[in-house]
C-alpha cells in the first residue's frame, strides 16, 4: 500500500510540475484519528515553493490518481500532512502474510549477505556473571538475533581480559584463599576478591596439589611462577563457570578471544610498530602516545607508560585491527556506562588506522541494581558482594531474567524488581505475554470439542476472514501488521528493548479484545474468522518471544 500511494504521489508531483521532490516519508500515524497512512510530502515542499503546506497539500490531493478500492478517504490536512484511510478489509487481507510466512514473518534480507562481529559480555575472568552482567549478555543475544532476523552473519564474540593487573590480584587472591586452609590467619590481600567462588576454587586447588605451594613463614610473596599458576588456575576455572552460566542462560557465543593471545601472537608489538611508521604516535614525558585528538576525540592517550607497560588501550586497538582483518563489515561493542568515554577515543583509532567511519558502533547500558521490597543494593565482585546470574535464574527462571534485561531501554539505569520477578500472574510483563501464547492454544480443543474445526486443522492457507469488523478487532490487526516494521528499527537502531514494548501492547490488546469478545460461539463463520486473527496473534507473539530468546508456553 505505501508504494502504491507513494508511485500516486509520484505521478501528481509530475502532473503539478514539481520536479526533484525531497525524500519524503509515508508511516503510520501515531493518532489514528488522523488516518491509517500519512505523509508529510507538502510540509516539505513548502520552504522551496513559498507556498503554505496546506494549499500544497491541496493541490496534490486534487492530482491524485489512486486506484485501489481498499483506499476509501485521502485528505489533506491543516498542517500540510496527506492522510489516506483504509478500509477494514485491506489489513483483514494482510492477515494471510502472517499466516503464509509463520514463523518466518517479521524476517527481511535487507542485511544479507553482511557479515556483523557483536562483542559482549567481555566480563574478566575474575568471578562468576552477576546480574549487571547479564543485562550486557541479553543485550548482545537479543542484537544479535535481530540482525540475523535481518538477514546478516552475525558472529557473537567474548573478549577475555586475561592479562594485567586485575589478573595478578586474582592469583594473589586465590593463593591466599589457598593459604588459609592451612594457616586462617594468612593475611588476605587488601584489594583482592572477596567472593565465596575463590574458597571452592582454593579447595581443589588443594586437592590437585596438596601442600606443594603452601607459603613458607616469613616469605615475601609468591615468585613469578608460581603467581602465574594460580592466575592461570584461577582463571581457567572462573572461565568455565562463565561459560556454564551463560549456556544455561540459552546463550553460545562463536569465538572466544584472550587479551594474551594477542600479545603472544606479537599482534601489540607490530601495532606499536605500525602507528610508529604511520606517524600516529608520538613518545612525550618519556611515556608513547596515540594522536586520537586527531580523528576527533577530545585529547591524545598514553599506549605505553613510562614505565614501559601498555596501557589496556592499545591490546584494546590490537583487538579490533584482528576484528578488521577477519573480514567483518560491521563491528559493534556493546559495553557498561563506564566504556562511556571510551567509545570516542576508540572510534577515533579505528578513524586513524583508515577504517570507514561506522565500521565500530557501540550499545552503553546503564548500572543495574536489585530492588526487593524496600532494599536496593548495588553488586561489587571485588567486595563479594553480588547476586551470580545462575543464582538469579534459579530464582526466578531465565525466561524471566532475559525478558527484565531487555525491556528497559539500553541507556536508562535497570532496577531489577526481584519481587516481581518472582510473580507468575499477569503483573509480570512475561507472563502477561506468554499467557497470549498459552490462552490461543487453548482454544483448539475448545474450537475441536465445538464441531467448528478437525483436531488436524491447523493451516489456514485457504480462509479469508469477512466479519472482522469490530473497532477493538481492526485495532488488534493493525498492531499485528506493524510488527515487521518494529523488528526492523529494532534491528537498525540496535534497540532491542523496543520488542518488549510492541509485544506488552500486542497482550494488552489480545487480552482486551479477549475478555470482551467470545472467540469460539454458535456462530461457526465468526468463530472461525475469530480463530483465524486469534491465531495470527499466536503466530507473531511467538515469533517476537523467541527473537528475546524466551519460551512460548502452550500451557500455563
Amino acid at each position: 500500500m505505501e508504494r502504491l500511494i507513494r508511485e500516486a504521489l509520484d505521478r501528481a508531483l509530475e502532473k503539478l510540475g514539481i520536479a526533484d521532490p525531497p525524500e519524503y516519508a509515508i508511516e503510520k500515524p501515531n493518532d489514528p484519528a488522523h488516518g491509517d497512512l500519512a505523509t508529510n510530502l507538502a510540509f516539505l515542499l513548502a520552504r522551496t515553493l513559498k507556498r503554505k503546506p496546506s494549499d500544497i497539500a491541496g493541490s496534490l490531493v486534487g492530482a491524485l490518481e489512486l486506484d485501489s478500492p481498499y483506499i476509501i478517504q485521502v485528505e489533506a490536512a491543516p498542517n500540510g500532512f496527506i492522510n489516506f484511510r483504509l478500509s477494514a478489509g485491506w489489513n483483514t487481507g494482510q492477515l494471510a502474510a502472517i499466516q503464509a510466512a509463520g514463523q518466518r514473518y517479521g524476517l527481511s534480507d535487507r542485511l544479507a549477505g553482511r557479515r556483523v562481529m557483536v562483542e559482549f559480555v567481555s566480563s574478566n575472568p575474575t568471578g562468576p556473571l552477576t546480574i549487571g552482567h547479564g543485562r550486557q549478555a541479553v543485550l548482545g543475544d537479543c542484537v544479535s538475533n535481530l540482525l540475523e532476523a535481518m538477514g546478516a552473519e552475525v558472529c557473537r564474540e567474548y573478549y577475555y581480559n586475561d592479562a594485567g593487573n586485575q589478573m595478578n590480584i586474582l592469583g594473589r587472591s586465590l593463593r591466599a584463599r589457598y593459604a588459609q586452609l592451612f594457616d586462617p590467619e594468612f593475611p588476605f590481600p587488601e584489594n583482592g576478591y572477596q567472593g565465596e567462588y575463590l574458597k571452592e576454587i582454593a579447595g581443589e586447588f588443594s586437592q590437585e596439589y596438596g601442600e606443594r605451594y603452601r607459603p613458607q613463614a616469613g616469605e615475601d610473596g609468591p615468585d613469578k611462577q608460581t603467581l602465574k599458576l594460580f592466575r592461570e588456575y584461577a582463571a581457567e576455572h572462573i572461565r568455565c563457570l562463565i561459560d556454564r552460566d551463560l549456556k544455561s542462560f540459552r546463550i553460545d557465543f562463536d569465538v572466544w578471544s584472550l587479551e594474551s593471545a594477542l600479545y603472544g601472537e606479537g599482534k601489540v608489538e607490530r601495532l606499536l610498530q605500525l602507528l610508529e611508521e604511520q606517524g600516529l604516535s608520538y613518545h612525550k614525558d618519556g611515556a608513547v602516545w596515540l594522536a586520537t585528538s586527531r580523528f576527533g576525540d577530545s585529547e591524545d592517550r598514553v599506549i605505553v607508560k613510562k614505565t614501559g607497560e601498555p596501557t589496556y588501550f592499545l591490546p584494546d586497538v590490537a583487538y579490533h585491527i584482528h576484528k578488521h582483518e577477519r573480514g567483518f563489515d560491521e563491528v559493534i561493542n556493546i559495553h557498561g556506562s563506564d566504556h562511556h568515554g571510551y567509545v570516542p577515543r576508540m572510534q577515533a583509532a579505528m578513524l586513524a588506522l583508515g577504517y570507514p567511519e561506522g565500521w565500530l558502533r557501540y550499545v552503553i547500558h546503564q548500572m543495574v541494581s536489585f530492588k526487593e521490597g524496600e532494599k536496593h543494593s548495588r553488586m561489587s565482585t571485588r567486595a563479594g558482594q553480588f547476586i551470580t546470574l545462575a543464582e538469579l535464574c534459579r530464582e526466578v527462571g531465565v525466561d524471566v531474567a532475559r525478558y527484565f534485561f531487555v525491556m528497559r531501554r539500553a541507556d536508562s539505569h535497570l532496577v531489577f524488581d526481584l519481587d516481581l520477578a518472582r510473580q507468575q500472574s499477569d503483573e509480570n510483563p512475561v507472563y502477561y505475554c506468554q499467557y497470549v501464547h498459552a490462552r490461543i492454544c487453548s482454544l483448539t480443543p475448545t474450537a475441536v470439542q465445538a464441531g467448528i474445526w478437525n483436531a488436524d486443522r491447523r493451516v489456514w492457507r485457504d480462509h479469508r476472514p469477512s466479519r472482522l469488523d469490530q473497532t477493538i478487532e481492526t485495532e488488534l490487526i493493525d498492531h499485528l501488521l506493524e510488527y515487521p516494521r518494529v523488528v526492523e528499527e529494532a534491528a537498525v537502531k540496535l534497540e532491542p528493548h523496543r520488542l518488549p514494548y510492541y509485544l506488552e501492547e500486542l497482550a494488552r490488546r489480545f487480552h482486551n479484545w479477549y475478555h470482551h469478545h467470545r472467540i469460539v460461539s454458535e456462530d461457526k463463520a465468526l468463530s472461525l474468522d475469530r480463530l483465524y486473527l486469534a491465531d495470527c496473534t499466536r503466530v507473531v507473539m511467538a515469533n517476537g518471544l523467541e527473537l528475546l530468546g524466551i519460551n512460548a508456553p502452550e500451557k500455563m
